[in-house]
């Protein structure tokens, strides 16, 4: 959405008759082409510019702003009415009906009729939407007859059709509720629950039902999510997903995939490998089906996640290019320290310790995830290279970042103060020297929370094999 296309908004006298509005809009978008924080914008400047030499009235400005907002919101809600045709179409047949518009009616049916031929999504909503619209053709039918029997009263009243509509969209949207509630009970430690939602799975898996897409889907996702461990309907899931992905928009196919990336990285947490490789297969169709980007921007969290899961299947050349291909839809302000961060972590896999200091080692990260994880692939490098006078130095600093970080919990803090100490015991301990090795390895292995923790016992091993 363009500032060009709310400029064209607000210079049209329909709906906007406030030159005021205008000029002060200019000066926000100067601002924000010449890269100026627009809250700074002098109120008294703007009054000159609106007013010229009238003395300046802080009400009156706070009314103008309030006006240029409140334009702002018209904008973006009829951008969104020229985007959802259906809703254009509910709008279009109440008209014609409030404005007993009767010689129109067949031409609006038509337009109708057409229109849901055209229609691609097929979510919970398209069948409310065509309840609506199979209700308006029967209040229009109805109204026509009436007036001059016209239309046979069989065709008028399409109850049945409409009935179904309305049936397939509560059930499928309680369905969904369903499973966001299951999602953040399972993220929260919650134990919310929905009344009635026995019923709801019991039509969802009856004949009249269950073939709906938007239905057995969400069905499919609720058992997943409360069968702990068992993974065939998973793959029934699967099958149905990349079939009908297409059937829903955008939004609601990003947040499909959100669902089950989330189930199959908790199953990867608990020792099934094999779905990380489903995760990372389930973002890359989220890429080809183009709806991973949104607005034009990709999330850092989701960026960062594609190239870990391509990474932990050894796709190290397709992770490099991913970063690449769509590191122009980070925000500019993030962009920088992920791309250095993200493409460390590729030579990180590839071994290339040199490269992963070299791209970490000038970048600051605010963000206290990669804060953490570039500290410890910088301490993991230094080791592999065996470069003790900068893992000295590391030491030190990492622990005092640990020590000032008030956002991360004791136990959070412990795993990584863990990894600092079994890392300086490591370097000092010397070839021959099994008996210091064997104790650390038993340390290592009594520590309940310790980072990075099968390296440490690999490179101990190491020490007792060398």
């Amino acid at each position: 959405m363009s500032s060009t296309a709310f400029a064209s908004f607000l210079t049209s006298p329909y709906f906007n008759q406030n030159e005021g509005c205008v000029v002060f809009f200019d000066m926000i978008n100067e601002a924000l082409r010449t890269g100026k924080d627009p809250a700074l914008i002098d109120g008294k400047e703007v009054w000159k510019r609106v007013n010229g030499d009238v003395p300046y009235n802080d009400v009156k400005l706070r009314k103008l702003s309030s006006d240029l907002f409140a334009l702002f919101e018209d904008f973006i809600a009829q951008k969104e009415l020229e985007d959802d045709e259906s809703q254009k179409l509910k709008l279009l047949m109440r008209a014609y009906i409030n404005r007993n518009l009767t010689d129109l009616y067949g031409s609006l049916i038509h337009h109708i009729e057409y229109n849901k031929k055209l229609h691609q999504n097929k979510n919970a909503e398209y069948y409310l939407n065509m309840y609506n619209v199979e209700r308006a053709i029967m209040d229009i039918n109805f109204h026509d007859n009436t007036i001059s029997r016209k239309v046979e009263m069989d065709k008028v009243l399409n109850v049945e059709e409409m009935s179904y509509n309305l049936d397939v969209f509560f059930i499928a949207e309680k369905l969904k509720s369903y499973c966001t509630l299951l999602s953040w009970n399972q993220t929260f430690k919650l134990d919310k629950k929905i009344i009635g939602i026995d019923i709801i799975l019991k039509l969802a898996q009856s004949p009249f039902f269950k073939d709906y897409p938007p239905i057995a889907i969400y069905y499919l996702i609720s058992v997943i999510k409360t069968e702990e461990g068992k993974t065939e309907n998973y793959y029934k899931l699967k099958e149905l997903l990349i079939k009908h992905l297409h059937l829903f928009d955008k939004k609601e196919s990003k947040d499909l995939l959100d669902l089950v990336i989330g189930y199959c990285v908790t199953l990867g947490n608990k020792g099934m490998p094999e779905f990380e490789r489903e995760a990372f297969e389930w973002y890359r169709l989220g890429l080809k089906a183009d709806v991973v980007i949104r607005d034009e921007h990709i999330s850092p969290t989701t960026f960062r996640n594609i190239i870990f899961y391509a990474l932990r299947q050894g796709e190290y050349n397709w992770a490099e290019g991913f970063i690449h291909d769509y590191e122009e839809y980070l925000d500019p302000s993030v962009r920088e320290s992920n791309v250095n961060f993200s493409l460390a972590r590729v030579e990180w896999y590839k071994k290339d310790f040199k490269k992963v200091i070299q791209l970490l080692a000038y970048t600051e990260y605010t963000e206290v995830f990669q804060a953490l994880l570039s500290r410890t692939l910088l301490l993991l490098s230094y080791y592999e290279l065996n470069e003790t006078e900068s893992l000295e130095s590391l030491f030190s600093s990492f622990k005092l970042y640990l020590d000032r970080e008030k956002t991360l919990i004791k136990s959070r803090k412990s795993q990584y103060y863990n990894l600092i100490k079994f890392t300086r015991i490591l370097i000092k301990i010397h070839k021959g020297e099994n008996k210091k090795s064997e104790k650390l390895r038993t340390e290592i292995l009594a520590a309940e929370a310790v980072v990075n923790k099968a390296w440490l016992l690999e490179k101990v091993e190491e020490k007792i094999n060398s």
